[in-house]
């Protein structure tokens, strides 16, 4: 008697088994299928509700939910119109708020220089506190924030002057406070228009802040971003 290979053997069996009870074989189909669809849905609820804490979390640390940042050369940044162009197509978006925000140094020191009306809705970490001076030193030309790091790798306390050579010639600015807030690293924040000319950012933006209306996911805003034509990207902050 001729043996028939395992793998030809088995799909005779298969296909005898099907044909003879089609009933419990459709009902095993779609048990396994339904079995499949509620582990992806289960998945996906589990990563909203992750993601929609996580939001929640930020929000009331007072930190950015997710940054817009450069596709390309991240040195050269991108305009200030960007900015604009956010908060214009807002609601397609699912966009709360953004804020602007332009990078430099002074000395050993990572400098952010903010909008202070904006922060205050997305990045309230980055303020200084109310406690150590009033929040519109902010706005003034020549003072600067800095963090309690940023203070002890300059020597410095709060009320001291600092100089240093800008793209603009030597400047001097004020330590006008504290940054309680901050993470434990040396920073300082500045008015960003200060902060734009002295660090050669005119009219450029090296990131923005954003904050998310509920329910959108950064996922969705990105893929927003794409319909509008907009060559940037946003990640989880």
């Amino acid at each position: 008697m001729q043996r028939l290979p395992e793998a030809r053997l088995v799909g005779w069996l298969l296909k005898a088994s099907i044909r003879d009870q089609p009933w419990q074989w459709a009902v095993a189909t779609l048990s396994i299928a339904l079995g499949l669809a509620l582990a992806v849905s289960i998945y996906l609820v589990n990563q909203s509700a992750v993601e929609a804490m996580n939001r929640a979390v930020k929000t009331l640390a007072g930190e950015a939910q997710a940054q817009l940042l450069p596709r390309h050369d991240s040195r050269q940044g991108f305009s200030d119109q960007v900015l604009d162009e956010l908060l214009a197509h807002r609601d397609r978006l699912g966009l709360k708020d953004a804020s602007p925000v332009v990078k430099g140094r002074i000395r050993q020191v990572d400098i952010l220089g903010i909008d202070l009306f904006r922060a205050a809705s997305v990045t309230r970490s980055l303020l200084p506190s109310a406690e150590e001076a009033g929040l519109l030193d902010l706005l003034n030309e020549d003072t600067v924030f800095l963090s309690q790091a940023a203070l002890d790798s300059l020597g410095k306390d709060p009320k001291d002057s600092i100089s240093f050579e800008s793209l603009t010639g030597r400047v001097e600015i004020r330590i006008a406070g504290r940054l309680t807030n901050a993470d434990p690293t040396a920073v300082g924040v500045m008015d960003i228009a200060t902060a734009q000319r002295l660090f050669g950012r005119l009219n450029q933006l090296d990131r923005i802040d954003l904050s998310l209306r509920q329910g959108q996911s950064i996922q969705a805003f990105n893929d927003a971003l794409q319909s509008l034509a907009m060559e940037h990207s946003a990640l989880s902050g």
